[in-house]
């Protein structure tokens, strides 16, 4: 049986949340923002400069 691409992406989450939880993966975030805040995100992505990642939030999730 072939494995989806979907189910490939959930294992390689599911993994990496393992990894985080055992404290094995170190995760840089740049910021986190509500999806009101979605323009803010985008203008700190576009400069291209800095390190980590930007979250979006999504209310009820």
């Amino acid at each position: 049986m072939r494995t989806t691409p979907l189910k490939r992406s959930l294992a390689r989450l599911a993994e990496a949340v393992d990894l985080y939880e055992r404290g094995e993966l170190d995760l840089v975030l740049r910021g986190v923002f509500p999806l009101a805040g979605v323009a803010e995100a985008h203008k700190i992505v576009a400069t291209g400069h800095g390190r980590g990642k930007v979250v979006l939030v999504i209310e009820g999730s």
